[in-house]
This record gives C-alpha cells, sequence and structure tokens, in this order.
C-alpha cells in the first residue's frame, strides 16, 4: 500500500457544482492520508471514462473517483479497454458529492459529508470484489454501443426520468432526493406506457405493456429508493423487476411504496433473478434506458453479469 500510485479523477460539476467548494477539503484530507497523487478533472459527461482508463495505462493501480454515482460508473468503464481489464490488479474507491450517490448505500458507507471517514476506510486497504453489469444497446442515431454499471440499469419510465434529471438544473440544487422525486411525479404524469419484449436467461419470455424495468446489482436508485432490496452485487446475478400495464393511479401507489420495500408485492411487478436479459422494443417510440445515472440511449439491449468483475476499495 505504501508504494501505491493513486490518481484522483475529480467531477468539480457533481452535486450541483457544491463538489468544487468542497474540492479544497477534500484535497487536504487526500494528501493527509495519501500523500503526492496525480489528479484529471472531468470535463463532459462520460469523460471520466478515458481519464480512467489513460491513468490506468499510465501506471496507477488506486484510482479514486471523486463526484457522484455518475463520475464512479464513468471510472469503472474505464478499468476495461477492448472488452478486458486495463490492469486486473489496479482498485477504485470512489469518494461521494454526487446527486444521488446510491451505491454508497448498498455497500454501507459514511455519509456524503463525512470525508474522513470515507477516506479512513480507503486508507485501510480493505477490497472486495464485485460484479458488474455490461449493457449492450443502441444509440439515438441507430448504432450500437455498450456501457459497463455498477449499480441499476433501467429503461421505459426510468429513462425518461434519468434523462429530465440530468437535463435539470434548478431541481438539484434542492438535493438528490428532491431532484429524483420530483421528476419522478412529472415524468410519472407524463409517461405512456411502450410495448416491449422481455427475455431473462431461458426461463421467461414475454411479451409486456412496459412501465417500468429495472435490471440490478445493487439496491438503490433515483436519489435513495431502495427498488431492488434485495439484490446483492457479489452473488453473479441481477434482480430484475418490471412494472407492466401498469395505470397512473397504480404508478403512484407503487412510487410511494418503494421506501418499504412493498412495492414489490404489487401484481403488476414482475420480479426474477437472472444472468442475461434481453430487452426488445416493439413500440414505434424509443424506450429509452438510464444506466448508472445516465441516459445513454434506447433499446433493444441486452445485460450480462459479469461475477467479481472489478476490485472495489472500501
Amino acid at each position: 500500500m505504501s508504494n501505491e500510485k493513486l490518481h484522483v479523477v475529480l467531477n468539480k460539476h457533481s452535486a450541483g457544482g457544491r463538489t468544487a467548494k468542497r474540492w479544497p477539503a477534500m484535497e487536504a484530507e487526500i494528501k493527509r492520508l495519501f500523500g503526492d497523487f496525480e489528479i484529471t478533472e472531468t470535463t463532459a459527461p462520460f469523460s471520466g471514462e478515458p481519464l480512467t482508463r489513460q491513468a490506468l495505462e499510465a501506471g496507477a493501480d488506486l484510482i479514486l473517483a471523486v463526484g457522484g454515482d455518475g463520475t464512479f460508473s464513468e471510472a469503472a468503464n474505464g478499468f476495461f479497454k477492448d472488452g478486458a481489464p486495463v490492469n486486473p490488479e489496479a482498485e477504485l474507491a470512489f469518494l461521494t458529492s454526487g446527486t444521488g450517490c446510491d451505491m454508497r448505500r448498498t455497500l454501507g458507507w459514511p455519509e456524503t459529508e463525512d470525508i474522513t471517514a470515507m477516506l479512513e476506510i480507503i486508507k485501510s486497504g480493505k477490497t472486495r470484489k464485485i460484479d458488474i453489469g455490461l449493457m449492450s444497446y443502441e444509440i439515438p442515431e441507430g448504432t450500437s454501443a455498450s456501457r459497463y454499471f455498477v449499480n441499476i440499469a433501467s429503461f421505459g419510465l426510468g429513462g425518461a426520468v434519468s434523462d429530465a434529471v440530468n437535463r435539470s438544473k434548478i431541481a438539484k440544487l434542492f438535493g438528490g432526493s428532491f431532484a429524483f422525486s420530483w421528476h419522478s411525479l412529472v415524468q410519472g404524469l407524463l409517461y405512456k406506457n411502450q410495448k416491449i419484449r422481455l427475455q431473462i436467461d431461458d426461463n421467461f419470455d414475454e411479451e409486456l405493456d412496459l412501465t417500468l424495468g429495472v435490471i440490478a446489482n445493487c439496491q438503490y436508485f433515483g436519489g435513495g429508493m431502495q427498488i431492488a432490496p434485495n439484490a446483492d452485487p457479489s452473488d453473479g446475478l441481477f434482480d430484475v423487476l418490471v412494472g407492466h400495464g401498469l395505470s397512473k393511479s397504480e404508478l403512484t401507489k407503487v412510487l410511494g411504496s418503494v421506501g418499504s420495500g412493498t412495492h414489490a408485492n404489487h401484481p403488476k411487478i414482475i420480479q426474477r433473478r437472472g444472468k442475461r436479459i434481453v430487452a426488445t422494443s416493439l413500440d414505434p417510440r424509443p424506450v429509452r434506458h438510464d444506466v448508472d445515472g445516465e441516459a445513454p440511449g434506447a433499446l433493444p439491449s441486452v445485460f450480462e453479469i459479469l461475477p467479481q468483475a472489478i476490485s472495489l476499495r472500501g
């Protein structure tokens, strides 16, 4: 540990710009605990991925992503190149300072304001291997792409909400939970169910009137909504939840019961577990998706679990 090379990937724009104000205190604590380190700053959405990859290729063996869940996801994507790990021995750490910070909740990390506590956990050197997902999909221009995800991918209403939150400026000023709750309400009123075909491994294949589809590696999304209470990022399986044919009033009840975890008992919520999920649009309108808080494209999409694919420090 004493000779490890630390590289920080910093997103000062996360948390509505509040990370920039907190960065001097963060920087001082990182230097106190780790000594000298290198740093690069993100400049646009998804720019954390190539910055991480370049740092690993230059010899970094510990990447510290500073920002929100999106920054963490971008850094995780940077650990891979052409379908293989850039450095199989490298480790990823996360200092949360973003809008949602849902990964922190699943992994049991300290509150976002407690910089020292989180950094001391990272400094301890304790690591765990976690699963990640690989999503292959279409971007709006009609070409194919792929993206790794650590937390949750969703489609239907989730994609519409994510797109609205990422374009939002005012709602984010009131915090991540408010932004996601507000846009969930607005998009819930606007969203119209869409026809899809859903296949899970070799044991589920149905056409559905989709409201919301969730492919969960971890438990939380949307700024604290525990959408998949039983999801475990180390068990080699996705938890799949799909709401179908929900009316506006039913959707309101489902979203209102997410906090207690009783949403999964609704008769129009399908629950399954699987390693490979294929979601295909049968609707003339694009069925947009969300992956770790970003909205990069639309169905058709394939979601595959990659067991124990990354080493997480903390």
